[in-house]
């Protein structure tokens, strides 16, 4: 203590302490400044992130669907048939499992609201069809045909968890 007593008699200690503790304020206020500055940019940040997990278990859950689905045909042209004949037997349920697991549900009540499919069918089993490749091969369109002029359009996806094609609603 006494050692203290001393030293703040001495110049030379006033002209270290006097920047030393000024620098020290100034970097904490700039710390506190920083913190209270950049405290909703962290809230945000936190809620992004949050955000971010929910999107990513989402992927995961959806990706175990896409797994356990087996509704569809070994090309697009079976996959198409097997939609036509649930919508015969007029079971929409089987019919919306045609198409891709996250539309399944969305068709299903499309599907399940529409009285009369007699001029759709007719669309799907007598008009002249054209497969067309699109994507890569792992996209295709089947074209309908009146008269030569292309009146209705399916897209076929694949499923490449378990190699079934899928409608895809457009």
């Amino acid at each position: 203590m006494k050692f203290l007593k001393v030293l703040h008699k001495k110049w030379w200690f006033w002209l270290i302490a006097v920047p030393l503790f000024s620098w020290s304020a100034i970097w904490m206020y700039d710390l506190y400044d920083d913190w209270r500055y950049f405290a909703p940019l962290r809230a945000e940040q936190k809620e992004l992130r949050a955000s971010i997990e929910a999107w990513e278990q989402e992927g995961k859950d959806l990706i175990k669907l896409y797994k356990k689905d087996t509704h569809g045909g070994d090309t697009p042209e079976e996959t198409l048939l097997l939609f036509i004949t649930a919508l015969e037997m007029e079971d929409y349920e089987l019919a919306s499992k045609y198409y891709l697991v996250e539309q399944q549900e969305e068709v299903y009540k499309e599907l399940d609201g529409i009285d009369e499919f007699s001029f759709y069918l007719k669309i799907l089993k007598t008009y002249e069809r054209q497969l067309v490749p699109f994507d890569n091969g792992i996209v295709y369109e089947i074209e309908f045909f009146n008269n030569g002029e292309q009146k209705h359009l399916e897209r076929f996806s694949i499923n490449k968890y378990t190699g079934v094609w899928k409608l895809e609603d457009l």
